[in-house]
């Protein structure tokens, strides 16, 4: 049974139980038909706005459409962009140069940065930073920090003789340790004289910058795994590398600092420190505070350090107070 009528303007068709409701005018209603209680369309949620190519992203984009564009040293257009893009970033480097070096095949930044030599060489045969390096004075020793994601302990097939690594990690943030079979206590020895607050802002920017490796050896340096169609801006990117590099030039610069000239404490009584006692030291002298052991993980066997502001396993989270 259809059943018309004309109710407040609008003809109402019913048919069984369903209602179909159209305007005769076409104002007043929404995209489906229905009207709003304001008598306007009612308003529909907007697709979400696409993100905005960053003007790199658009030079880089116009750069590959040119004839013989290719991420390889031979290709002029490559080179080309490259040599626009590193002669932008100088000025921020102690007006620095764009050296290239067709044996290698890479073009490089040279200049300053916190008064020391920095350089960026960028591989041309993929678009990466092939080196990120700053010239230091090194009193402190060699430190190489790494980070992967992919090594972080999963359990052990008891089954497959094959899933035991000899490599002994211990972890200092998630995903990222020192490593090695015999010497790693060596490493994490010399990692722990530098300065809390330096190690901790490494380590954030180690995972920000999205790096593979931190060294200090006769140079500072930093192997990253993005390239540069990878990056928003990379001058920016190149900024914050640089800063990562002049932090940890001036911590290691410091050397074994003497512990009895900064801060000056007075220790009285029965002390323990990281659970190790100290022996009370007379008035202007300073405790030598010691480095507190590595510690395993019930949960996911991750070896690793505490820091001092936090009480969990940095790669599973678990307590490690349980």
């Amino acid at each position: 049974m259809i059943i018309a009528a004309v109710v407040g303007g609008l003809v109402v068709i019913g048919v069984g139980l369903f209602v179909v409701m159209r305007s005769r005018s076409g104002t007043g209603a929404s995209p489906g038909g229905f009207p709003s209680a304001s008598g306007g369309a009612l308003a529909t949620a907007a697709p979400p706005a696409a993100k905005q190519a960053s003007p790199w992203q658009r030079q880089l984009k116009e750069a590959q459409r040119r004839d013989g564009f290719d991420w390889e040293y031979e290709s002029a257009p490559a080179r080309a962009l490259v040599n626009q893009l590193l002669a932008q970033a100088a000025p921020l480097f102690g007006n620095a140069h764009v050296k290239e070096r067709p044996d290698d095949g890479h073009i490089e930044l040279r200049g300053t940065y916190g008064g020391a030599p920095i350089r960026f060489a960028i591989w041309m045969s993929f678009g990466t930073f092939w080196a990120i390096e700053m010239q230091c004075d090194n009193r402190l020793g060699e430190i190489e920090i790494e980070r992967d994601h992919e090594k972080i302990p999963t359990k052990e097939d008891p089954q497959d003789p094959w899933s035991k690594d000899e490599t002994r990690r211990i972890f200092l943030a998630r995903g990222i340790f020192a490593e090695g079979r015999y010497d790693v206590e060596e490493k994490i020895a010399i990692w722990s004289k530098v300065p809390a607050a330096t190690q901790a802002m490494l380590l954030e920017q180690m995972e920000a910058l999205d790096a593979r490796r931190l060294n200090a050896r006769s140079d500072v340096s930093l192997s990253v795994r993005p390239g540069l169609r990878d990056l928003d801006d990379p001058i920016a990117y190149m900024q914050s590398c640089a800063r990562v590099l002049d932090e940890l030039k001036n911590a290691i610069a410091q050397g074994d600092r003497d512990p009895t000239a900064f801060p000056k404490v007075q220790i009285r009584g029965n002390v323990v420190i990281n659970g190790v006692p100290v022996e009370a030291g007379a008035l202007g002298q300073a405790a030598s505070v010691p480095t507190a052991p590595p510690r395993t993980c019930k949960y996911c066997s991750s070896i690793f350090l505490l820091a001092v502001d936090k009480s969990a396993c940095p790669n599973c989270g678990a307590s490690a107070t349980t």
